[in-house]
C-alpha cells in the first residue's frame, strides 16, 4: 500500500528542468551546490551565466556561491576559463566528466542517452558569443537594478528567456511591456498616499510627491520605495497652517495697516 500522493503541476513548455539521475544521486555535491546546478541547467544555452543573476535568483551570499562553484568543479560538472574578452567562460556537462580523474566515482550512464545533451551542455570553448548574445547581456546588465529588487519581475523575466529562446528582439518587446506594466503598478499603489491627504495639503506639495514618485519609479528603476517617509517630508514643507476666521481676520488687518492701507 502506498504511503504518498503526489500533487504535480501541469507539464507546461519552458517551466520545466529535467535533471539526470546521476546527478541527483551524487553524494559529492553540496545541498547549495546541486541548486546552482540546476539554476544552471534549467537557462536555455545561449543565455550567459554571471555570479550576479545567481546571487538574485538563489538568494545566497557571494562566498556562500563562490564555494559551491568551486565543489561544482571539483565534482566535475564546470570548468572555468578566464577570457580575454570580458569575465569567464564556464563549461558546463552534465557527465560530470571535465576532471578526469573524478568520473570513475560518477554512475555514468549510457553514452548514447546522453550524448545529443552534453553536446548543448558543453560549448566549444574558443567560440565567442554571437551578436544576440551580446545583446541579451546588455539588455540583462540594463534592467538589473529593477529585476534586483522585484523577485516579480525576475521570474517573468526568466520565463520569457525560455520562451523565446535566441530571439532577443521577441523577448525585448515582451519584457518591456512586463517591466512598464509593473511599474506603473507600483506608482499607482504609492500615489494612493495622497489620496488621504488632509484638506490643508497645497497642491505644489501634490506635485513634489509625483514628481518625486515618477522619477525614481520610471527613470531610475527603482520600485521598493520609502514613499511614506518622503510624503511625510514633503508634506512638512509644504503645509498651510489651518487658522480660525478671527485669527485670518487679524493677521488681514495687520497687512493693511503695514502697507498703509488701514
Amino acid at each position: 500500500m502506498k504511503n504518498k500522493h503526489v500533487t504535480r503541476k501541469p507539464n507546461v513548455k519552458g517551466e520545466f528542468t529535467t535533471i539526470h539521475h546521476s546527478i541527483l544521486n551524487d553524494k559529492r555535491i553540496t545541498p547549495i551546490a546541486f541548486r546552482v546546478l540546476v539554476s544552471i541547467l534549467s537557462d536555455a544555452d545561449h543565455f550567459n551565466l554571471t555570479h550576479q543573476l545567481l546571487l538574485n535568483r538563489l538568494g545566497i551570499a557571494e562566498n556562500t556561491l563562490r564555494k559551491a562553484l568551486k565543489n561544482l568543479e571539483q565534482c566535475g560538472y564546470l570548468r572555468t576559463k578566464p577570457q580575454k574578452y570580458k569575465g569567464n567562460f564556464y563549461t558546463i556537462s552534465e557527465f560530470g566528466n571535465l576532471k578526469p580523474e573524478l568520473t570513475e566515482t560518477i554512475e555514468a550512464p549510457a553514452q548514447a542517452e546522453l550524448q545529443p545533451e552534453v553536446i548543448q551542455n558543453t560549448p566549444v570553448e574558443e567560440k565567442e558569443p554571437n551578436p544576440e548574445e551580446k545583446l541579451f547581456e546588455q539588455y540583462i546588465s540594463s534592467i538589473g537594478q529593477f529585476t534586483s529588487s522585484d523577485t516579480k519581475i525576475f521570474d517573468e523575466i526568466m520565463k520569457l528567456i525560455n520562451l523565446h529562446g535566441s530571439d532577443f528582439h521577441a523577448f525585448k518587446s515582451d519584457a518591456d511591456k512586463v517591466i512598464t506594466k509593473r511599474k506603473k503598478e507600483r506608482y499607482s499603489h504609492y500615489k494612493t498616499l495622497i489620496e488621504l491627504k488632509p484638506a490643508n495639503i497645497t497642491p505644489k506639495a501634490i506635485k513634489a510627491y509625483t514628481d518625486w514618485l515618477k522619477n525614481e519609479i520610471f527613470n531610475k528603476n527603482n520600485i521598493n520605495l520609502n514613499a511614506d517617509s518622503m510624503w511625510i517630508q514633503i508634506k512638512s514643507r509644504n503645509f498651510k497652517p489651518k487658522v480660525d476666521f478671527e485669527t485670518e481676520y487679524a493677521d488681514k488687518m495687520e497687512e493693511m495697516r503695514a502697507d498703509g492701507d488701514y
